[in-house]
């Protein structure tokens, strides 16, 4: 099923030069489940809650993401594999989604997952490396001899030839980024990382973290993607008319959220609106997700007509949770963009 491996965003560029950008929904996340095995304290789902989804709820969700033309879905938690019908629900998105990816920390394959892993391979299994060494793997997800155990786990996906990539969440006791980059060499793996700590999934207070980077070491970090800094040159200098729409992302239109109690939203960091998929179809509340993006900002909000807004990560959605809005956006945003900005046009 996954001879040819093609990525998300040339799927997108396909089917949108078809014409078929409005109404599909090209990919979904899944929480599975709300359980995990570590205590990392930056996680936005830990804590949360216990819940886990049923086999028969994620049979449905399943279902209608196929039936609405779902090509990548993205299988996550809490941590999936404590699950206790992973392999049933794995199998399952196999026998209906083309391209299936499962977010990890590593820590719970047997000898049967890695068995059954092999013979239905995944299309990516996006391992989160919480650090490099002993002790600060260990002390970050707060388990004595969890680094042994996923360096053991990923010798074993190697062995057997499975797909699988690293990712971090660059927080303030993290490692130096190096030490991720280098590790993911001597694997001869792909790396990918972000410094975006966004809040818990049930925080109602305003969102204070000491463990996100400050503005300009996040900048600093995201300047060594060469790549990534090159294509938002060229969207700088495309120079666009700014968007007045309160949403500029494709979460609702081409990507969507389905959480542990079946309700479908926009993505992990904008969790509203939300509407049940007990009660609705996916094509209905499809709908109501895109007229999100029909909205538009109000002349008087800060972000309106920010010349900024293509560097600051704009996210309105996540700005709520953190305890703000796009008429007041939070300051550490404005101040990412800022000094992004300046980078981009050096």
């Amino acid at each position: 099923m996954n001879d040819v491996v093609i990525g998300r965003n040339e799927l997108k560029q396909i089917i949108m030069k078809n014409g078929e950008k409005e109404g599909k929904i090209i990919e979904a996340l899944i929480e599975i489940t709300a359980q995990c095995n570590y205590s990392c304290e930056y996680c936005y789902i830990h804590g949360s809650s216990n819940k886990q989804m049923m086999f028969s709820d994620y049979c449905l969700a399943i279902d209608e993401l196929s039936q609405n033309g779902c090509v990548y879905l993205t299988i996550s938690g809490g941590e999936p594999l404590t699950h206790p019908d992973f392999s049933k629900i794995y199998l399952y998105a196999r026998s209906k989604i083309p391209f299936v990816t499962i977010f990890t920390n590593g820590s719970l394959f047997t000898e049967e997952t890695i068995d059954l892993l092999s013979s239905y391979k995944p299309y990516d299994i996006e391992v989160s490396l919480y650090g490099t060494k002993k002790e600060s793997y260990d002390a970050f997800v707060k388990r004595k001899g969890a680094f042994s155990v996923l360096e053991r786990n990923l010798a074993a996906l190697e062995t057997k030839c499975i797909p699988y990539s690293l990712k971090t969440t660059l927080t303030t006791i993290s490692e130096p980024l190096s030490y991720y980059t280098d590790y993911a060499k001597k694997r001869k793996v792909s790396f990918r990382f972000d410094s975006m700590v966004i809040p818990s999934i049930d925080n109602t207070e305003p969102f204070e973290s000491n463990l996100r980077l400050s503005a300009n070491a996040a900048v600093q970090a995201v300047s060594r993607q060469r790549e990534y800094i090159e294509k938002l040159k060229e969207k700088y200098l495309e120079n666009k008319a700014i968007s007045h729409q309160l949403y500029t992302c494709s979460a609702g239109i081409n990507s969507i959220l389905i959480d542990v109690e079946l309700n479908v939203g926009l993505c992990v960091a904008a969790r509203t609106p939300s509407y049940s998929l007990r009660t609705n179809t996916l094509e209905k509340i499809h709908l109501r997700l895109m007229s999100c993006h029909d909205r538009e900002l109000s002349s008087t909000d800060k972000c309106y007509d920010c010349e900024l807004k293509l560097f600051c990560r704009y996210c309105p959605g996540r700005f709520e949770k953190e305890g703000y809005s796009v008429q007041a956006p939070p300051p550490w945003t404005c101040q990412y963009a800022s000094a992004l900005a300046d980078i981009i046009k050096e």
